[in-house]
């Protein structure tokens, strides 16, 4: 692959083919979770297809950074947003700003920089192909489960639902046995990253007895609590409700996964896409481009990037493959040009 450096991304050309992206690949500031492991599959994916591959070299934080999953804020809005998030005094503030806006910035020099580094990202990927596979990572979480790999749609704009569901379909009997292989070791990660969100969670809010609450930690923990409560015996979901703490909630989901099967391919099921404002606004979804979005679980992306880039290049090759594309008026041509010659 030929590296090509520009400010806050870089690009590696291998001849024709899909543009994978890894838009949140750089460093993680502040906050470990900020990485996301999705150049790795991604890079050899493209290795195996040939095409480009986009990845981010700056953090995804606001005041640090630049999220190019999200839009471009005005320059007012951004300069006001500095101060507030310097103090974080106001929590629900941020967190509706990072869910709509790309960045923040310190005053009108800097706005005009990051601007300038958001718009060649994306004028850079406007004329860089046809077909777009943006990776990125989900939790290992229960809320997630069984999702191992999540394939987002744009609600059937950036891909036909019914061919991307088909492909689905056989990926998941394709992987079946070995998505029961490591079953067990997905619900472990599962386990761990539980104790990591316990154990951020003491740290930062200095608290030795840990009460559900308003905030960052019920936020984590709401959505879980819904699972919990589906799938788990009435005993360990009792024990939980009248005292929540980390040991009955470990308790708790080691009990529902008992009533839970094996991961799954999913599509649109944990992500619609609906904060993607950069590659929505950016990309013109359904016009004359094909766009995925694949969230791909940690323990995935961690513990077997080959077989996660070995499912992505099974998706984008039986897309390839598919007669409905052809049915719905894409030639031959139109084929070469969107997913290189990677059958």
């Amino acid at each position: 692959m030929i590296p090509e450096f520009y400010h806050g991304f870089m690009i590696y050309r291998n001849m024709h083919g899909p543009v994978y992206v890894s838009m949140h690949s750089g460093p993680s500031i502040e906050t470990p979770t900020n990485r996301e492991n999705t150049e790795t599959p991604a890079s050899l994916a493209c290795l195996e297809t040939g095409g480009t591959l986009v990845l981010s070299n700056i953090t995804r934080k606001r005041i640090f950074g630049i999220d190019f999953n999200r839009e471009l804020p005005t320059m007012d809005k951004a300069l006001d947003m500095w101060n507030e998030f310097k103090t974080e005094a106001n929590p629900k503030l941020l967190k509706n700003f990072r869910m709509r806006y790309a960045f923040t910035a310190h005053d009108r020099t800097d706005y005009k920089a990051r601007a300038a580094v958001y718009n060649n990202f994306w004028s850079t990927l406007r004329n860089t192909g046809n077909l777009y596979v943006f990776i990125h990572r989900k939790f290992s979480r229960i809320k997630n489960y069984p999702s191992i790999m999540d394939v987002v749609s744009f609600s059937g704009k950036g891909i036909n639902r019914r061919i991307i569901q088909n492909i689905i379909n056989e990926l998941n009997e394709d992987y079946k046995m070995f998505f029961h292989k490591i079953s067990e070791d997905y619900k472990k990660a599962i386990l761990l990253e539980q104790k990591r969100i316990f154990s951020n969670n003491e740290r930062v809010k200095k608290r030795s007895e840990l009460i559900l609450r308003d905030g960052d930690f019920e936020n984590h923990m709401a959505s879980d609590m819904d699972v919990i409560k589906d799938f788990s015996d009435t005993e360990d979901k009792e024990a939980l409700q009248k005292r929540f703490n980390q040991r009955n909630f470990e308790t708790a989901t080691k009990s529902a996964f008992k009533n839970l099967g094996n991961p799954l391919i999913t599509l649109d099921d944990i992500f619609t896409g609906e904060l993607a404002y950069g590659p929505k606004k950016e990309l013109f979804l359904g016009k004359d481009k094909v766009v995925l979005e694949i969230e791909c679980n940690e323990f995935l992306n961690h513990w077997y990037p080959e077989i996660t880039a070995q499912i992505i290049v099974s998706v984008i090759r039986k897309i390839r493959a598919s007669e409905e594309y052809r049915k719905i008026g894409y030639t031959q041509t139109d084929m070469e040009r969107f997913f290189g010659r990677c059958s």
